[in-house]
């Protein structure tokens, strides 16, 4: 058995977790506890200073020696209902974003293929200035 261990890095420092062997379902509730805990941004980009990552055996001493060293207890007293509201605001966050990543897409777009993308996914015609364009 793996003894596996659960290590985020902030912008602020990093934190360790000896989790065991919790398996896939109590990997992700760890992790996302971990996020709750730590207070991890939704709108987290690479190389912003968050990273998390789940290792078989314990971490090297150099590591170790820059971390924080957390107890699975601390994660297990974040509440459910932390979690649940860390969870849904990530999964708003992350919806937000994917939307305006779609939208700056079309937009780049020239008028021809936007009006044929909305064509062929069976969207309205492209939108008209207020007032449909009259005066």
């Amino acid at each position: 058995m793996n003894v596996w261990w659960l290590i985020v890095r902030t912008p602020a420092g990093g934190h360790t977790w000896e989790v065991g062997d919790p398996g896939p379902a109590g990997t992700e509730n760890l992790v996302v506890r971990a996020k709750t805990l730590l207070g991890w941004p939704h709108d987290d980009r690479p190389g912003d200073g968050w990273d998390l990552s789940l290792a078989p055996g314990e971490p090297h001493p150099s590591l170790r020696a820059k971390c924080v060293h957390r107890e699975v207890a601390d994660l297990l007293r974040v509440t459910d209902a932390a979690v649940q509201v860390w969870a849904a605001d990530d999964a708003a966050a992350r919806h937000e974003s994917e939307v305006a990543a779609v939208q700056a897409a079309i937009a780049r777009m020239p008028v021809e293929q936007q009006t044929a993308l909305r064509t062929r996914l069976g969207w309205s015609p492209a939108p008209q200035p207020m007032g449909g364009g009259k005066t």
